[in-house]
């Protein structure tokens, strides 16, 4: 499987030029010298793939760097994999020159113009910024949805503060708080929107305290609270997954009452139906975000030999924690599996699938009503709807993380799959039931 790595040429001098290694494989490779350099070759971290901090004054900056070079090459080499692009010196080398000589937003520049308090001209700073440059924390850039997210807040912010002067950092206080909070009850956003849109306000802030813009310091009281609300977020048993994956897919599209199928809707193919509902249950099996479960092809399948015994795995790097993840293979996977030639189905729409699995779960008979919390008006109000009505994409991997969770698998092995990187998450995300916990328990030997 084609895959990239940096590494060192050594300098007759002592000093090492950084390069990219592309590898296709046993016979081929390519090799892009960067133009950034080692002053010793011991200051690598050859486990790493990085500068040793502190072995040279630029180690930090020029590993910033690399790691957009690492992010451009993987895009590349998925692109090779899933489209069939072929990788050529030129095409590598145009690539990445392009990431290195991409213009350098300069803070300086915000700090001295004239609105250098303007708290909307730093959100947009922000989002340029870090769409392209890892963030302290995660070391790694936004991705495209938590962007998305990012700029809806920035636009209601406009509206907010339209036809009012503008918004500086000072402005940024528990009052400005509750106004907002205010105008978004007003304007009938949800609970957890209105918690997102505080969350982004924090960090944007947090991020101008950490660069000295200011000293308004009221963002980090207690009182300037995220509010959220519990969202009956449903997961679907073992049994009920057997039950959709029975599902006659003919008598779906023969449904006329179908109302997922109007006459504004073009109903899929009986193929494109299966391949949306193997979608569905590839992510039940392997408890993948759907950005992982897009990038999936058969170069992801592997196998080899462990105590006198065959084994299989799916083999992927999590896109968000840029972790790499080996997933045992299910026998109710492998069987999607054999009817694509071991490989996974050609790839269908995301939200095609949520549209579509309503449907298919309600053939399967999952009617039973779930409780479901609506904010109109700044108020919260309770109604119920037939569980197939919540199931999503979603759905596949919160029932992966809760089955496993039930099935008594360790949570720390389970957030290696899942990404949770704490266990106070990983446990808001499982919807494991007071009695499924209470089974658990009482099978524990302490009971026994």
């Amino acid at each position: 499987m084609a895959n990239s790595r940096f590494s060192i040429k050594k300098n007759k001098s002592g000093t090492g030029t950084i390069k990219l290694i592309f590898n296709f494989g046993k016979h081929r490779k390519i090799e892009y010298y960067t133009p950034y350099k080692v002053l010793d070759v011991t200051n690598w971290d050859r486990s790493n793939n990085k500068i040793k901090v502190g072995k040279q004054e630029d180690a930090a900056s020029t590993n910033d760097k690399l790691k957009l070079l690492d992010s451009a090459a993987d895009k590349l080499i998925s692109k090779h994999i899933n489209e069939g692009i072929e990788l050529t010196k030129e095409l590598i080398k145009s690539r990445m020159e392009s990431v290195i000589t991409e213009r350098e937003v300069d803070i300086d520049e915000i700090k001295t113009k004239e609105k250098n308090q303007d708290f909307i001209k730093y959100f947009e700073w922000y989002l340029d910024f870090y769409k392209q440059h890892p963030r302290p924390k995660t070391k790694k850039p936004y991705n495209k949805g938590t962007l998305k997210t990012l700029r809806n807040t920035k636009e209601l912010l406009e509206r907010f503060q339209k036809n009012k002067k503008r918004l500086t950092f000072d402005d940024i206080t528990l009052s400005f708080h509750q106004k907002l909070l205010s105008y978004m009850s007003e304007n009938d956003y949800s609970m957890n929107y209105k918690g997102t849109i505080i969350k982004n306000i924090k960090a944007v802030m947090h991020d101008a305290f950490e660069r000295d813009f200011h000293r308004s310091l009221d963002y980090t009281k207690s009182a300037f609270t995220k509010p959220t609300e519990e969202v009956e977020n449903v997961y679907l048993t073992e049994e009920e997954i057997k039950k959709i994956a029975e599902v006659d897919l003919n008598e779906v599209l023969k449904n006329k009452d179908n109302a997922y199928f109007d006459k504004n809707t073009k109903k899929p193919s009986l193929n494109y139906l299966e391949r949306c509902i193997d979608f569905f249950l590839i992510g039940c099996h392997t408890g993948l975000r759907v950005s992982d479960l897009l990038e999936l092809n058969q170069s992801n399948i592997l196998t080899f030999e462990e105590a006198g015994q065959t084994m299989t795995a799916i083999a992927i790097k999590n896109k968000k924690t840029g972790k790499r993840v080996e997933i045992p293979i299910k026998k109710e996977l492998q069987d999607i599996l054999e009817k694509y030639d071991n490989n996974f189905p050609s790839k269908v729409s995301d939200a095609k699938v949520n549209l579509y699995i309503k449907p298919i779960c309600k053939a399967a008979g999952l009617n039973e009503p779930v409780e479901m919390k609506i904010t109109e008006g700044g108020k919260t109000l309770v109604t119920s709807v037939p569980k197939y009505d919540r199931v999503s994409n979603h759905t596949a991997r919160r029932s992966f993380c809760t089955n496993a969770y039930n099935a008594g698998m360790q949570p720390t092995d389970i957030m290696t799959i899942s990404g949770h990187t704490t266990e106070k998450s990983f446990f808001t995300y499982i919807k494991s039931t007071s009695r499924e916990r209470f089974s658990k328990i009482k099978g524990h030997a302490f009971f026994q």
